[in-house]
C-alpha cells in the first residue's frame, strides 16, 4: 500500500498558522492603591495566602518579572540586622541587591518554616519551584478578586517604576533599581505619571 505524504507549502502554512492573540490595550501598570487591594485579596484567598501575598508584594516592591520571582532561592536572601535580597535579573538586565522591609522578612520567615526542604522561595504543594503559569494565575486571581483590572502580572513591575516616578525619584536611579541597561527603557515611566514632566513647558 502506497503511503501518502503531505507536503506543506508556504501558502498552506500561512492558512494553517494559529491566529495571533489579540493585543490588550490599556494601562500597563498598577497604582499604589491598586497594589494594596491586590495584596489584601491575596491574604484572603487560596490555600497559601502567606506565599501568595509575599509573591505579590515582592514583585511590586522590587519590580520583579515573574521569571525572576519564581527562580529566587534562599541563597539570595540574607537575614540579619539588615535583610536583603539579591535579584538575578532576566532578559539581559543588570542584577542587584535590594533591602527588604519588615513585613517581607516576616512573610519570608513564615514561608521558609513551611517549606524548609526546598531551595526555592516560591514553591508548589509538592515542594518544587513554582511555575510561571502558576504565579501568573495567583496574581491574576487576586487582582480579579480585588476588582483591579490587571491584564498582565507584569503590570506589578511597571507599577514599581510608576510608584518611584510619583515620588520624584530620578529616572536614572529608577533604571538602576529595575536593572535597565538601556536608559530608554526607563523613559516610559515619565509618560505613566502626568506630573512627572509638569512645569517643563514653562520658561
Amino acid at each position: 500500500m502506497t503511503k501518502l505524504r503531505l507536503v506543506q507549502t508556504e501558502k498552506s502554512a500561512k492558512l494553517s498558522a494559529p491566529p495571533r492573540r489579540k493585543r490588550i490595550e490599556g494601562r500597563k501598570h498598577v497604582t499604589p492603591e491598586e497594589f494594596e487591594k491586590i495584596r489584601a485579596a491575596a491574604r484572603k484567598r487560596g490555600r497559601y495566602p502567606v506565599r501568595d501575598t509575599l509573591l505579590v508584594t515582592m514583585m511590586y516592591r522590587h519590580g520583579l518579572r515573574i521569571s525572576e520571582a519564581v527562580s529566587m532561592t534562599w541563597d539570595d536572601i540574607v537575614f540579619g540586622r539588615t535583610c536583603t535580597v539579591h535579584i538575578t535579573r532576566k532578559k539581559g538586565s543588570n542584577s542587584g541587591t535590594h533591602y527588604l522591609d519588615g513585613d517581607e522578612v516576616r512573610m519570608l520567615r513564615a514561608v521558609r518554616r513551611a517549606e524548609s526542604a526546598s531551595r526555592f522561595v516560591f514553591t508548589t504543594e509538592r515542594g518544587g519551584p513554582m511555575a510561571i503559569r502558576t504565579a501568573r494565575r495567583v496574581i491574576t486571581a487576586a487582582a480579579q478578586s480585588a476588582g483591579v483590572p490587571v491584564t498582565n502580572p507584569h503590570s506589578l513591575r511597571h507599577g514599581a517604576g510608576y510608584r518611584l516616578t510619583r515620588r520624584g525619584i530620578d529616572l536614572r536611579r529608577i533604571g538602576e533599581f529595575l536593572g535597565h541597561r538601556d536608559p530608554k527603557s526607563t523613559l516610559v515611566y515619565s509618560a505613566l505619571d502626568p506630573g512627572a514632566l509638569a512645569g517643563l513647558e514653562r520658561d
